[in-house]
């Protein structure tokens, strides 16, 4: 179980390496790949190929101050938070929380590695205050569920 917050800490700052690289190299070379492999396990490769397929949407309020993200197929789509490692996803739910045997669900990955890489294009909306509210109601009911 990874119930230490040293190896999700671990995993998150290999992201940001990650994206130093990448920033540097215009890719992210095999080592760095094989480091989040170790962390991340099977839901790095789930991720990328989510990448391959997903829509990507970033919904902000007017003043810049609060996004949000949808990231999903045409059929299925979950709201993600830009610095939070939370998802409504039954991965997160049973893998994450529950059992606590993944860091955190393709579907927050995938949007931190197109965070990094740029590879799917962000479609972006702004949406009001009240709309924005609407999303974390969105996630609260998950929570209740």
């Amino acid at each position: 179980m990874l119930r230490t917050t040293i190896i999700p800490q671990l995993g998150f700052d290999l992201l940001k390496e990650a994206e130093q690289l990448y920033t540097d190299k215009q890719k992210i070379p095999n080592e760095a790949l094989l480091q989040l492999h170790a962390v991340f396990g099977n839901v790095l490769s789930l991720a990328a190929e989510l990448l391959e397929s997903c829509k990507i949407t970033k919904y902000e309020t007017a003043d810049k101050c609060r996004k949000v993200y949808k990231i999903g197929s045409n059929l299925e789509r979950y709201t993600i938070y830009d610095s939070i490692n939370f998802c409504q996803c039954q991965s997160f739910q049973n893998q994450v929380l529950t059992d606590q045997i993944n860091l955190t669900c393709k579907h927050v990955l995938a949007l931190k590695l197109n965070q990094i890489t740029k590879s799917v294009r962000v479609v972006s909306e702004t949406v009001t205050d009240s709309q924005f509210v609407e999303f974390l109601n969105e996630q609260l009911s998950c929570i209740d569920e």
